[in-house]
């Protein structure tokens, strides 16, 4: 039984509820709901609620919500992570672990040295698979807020005055030496590291550096240990 179950809508007591095939496939033949269980739900949005299984039809999943809870609260420093797109596998593994460490944003972009290309014809099927990702993984991890997903490009993301921006450079000071009390976003890279143009673009904005320590860590996982040290700010 799902302990903590997305529901994109605005809870309020008495409100009925159908959901759309994909959901009610996966609550009616793989959870195997039947009529009368209580669901323990969340909007993406900060707001969690019960509801009631009305109809277990596999197409149509219908409830209604019985109770509300209060909104909650977001935590006090913001984290965004700015990913280089990987390949395959590893970059569902990033959005996994990013979004079960909180992270706020994520702005996904086509380094000049990733392994993948992003089709422009694939590009709302990919949008469309992350977000199925990062959502499965609040469910499972039970966050309130759906993490922002963005198809960006690196020149879009590297200046911004409303947060701090930094770059991951494995021959930078550790990133444990920079943290601060306050909203940050990291960019982090490829396998296959920075290009000449991309070195260029972060010492035009001035973008501050840092590392992850002496090892040589998988693009995949570098984001998983970001968040764990933004995590231990202040």
């Amino acid at each position: 039984m799902p302990h903590h179950f997305l529901i994109d809508c605005e809870p309020a007591e008495g409100l009925e509820y159908t959901l759309d095939s994909e959901r009610s496939h996966y609550l009616a033949r793989v959870m195997r709901v039947k009529p009368g269980q209580i669901l323990d739900c969340f909007n993406g949005r900060g707001s969690g609620f019960t509801a009631e299984i009305r109809d277990a039809s596999p197409r149509n999943v219908q409830l209604r919500i019985i109770a509300t809870k209060p909104v909650a609260e977001p935590g006090p420093y913001r984290s965004e992570l700015a990913l280089g797109l990987l390949k395959g596998q590893a970059m569902d593994r990033s959005l996994q672990l990013a979004t079960e460490l909180g992270v706020d944003s994520i702005h996904v972009f086509p380094a000049h040295r990733s392994n993948a290309k992003l089709q422009a014809g694939r590009r709302e099927n990919r949008l469309e698979h992350w977000t199925k990702v990062i959502r499965g993984a609040c469910e499972q991890c039970g966050r309130m807020y759906v993490p922002d997903l963005h198809l960006s490009h690196l020149a879009d993301i590297v200046d911004d005055p409303d947060i701090t921006v930094v770059v991951c450079d494995a021959d930078a000071d550790p990133l444990s030496e920079h943290l601060k009390t306050d909203n940050m976003r990291i960019i982090v890279g490829p396998e296959g590291g920075w290009s000449d143009a991309e070195n260029t673009l972060f010492s035009d904005h001035g973008l501050r550096r840092v590392s992850l320590g002496p090892l040589t860590l998988r693009a995949e996982s570098v984001p998983a240990v970001v968040l764990t040290l933004l995590n231990n700010r202040g």
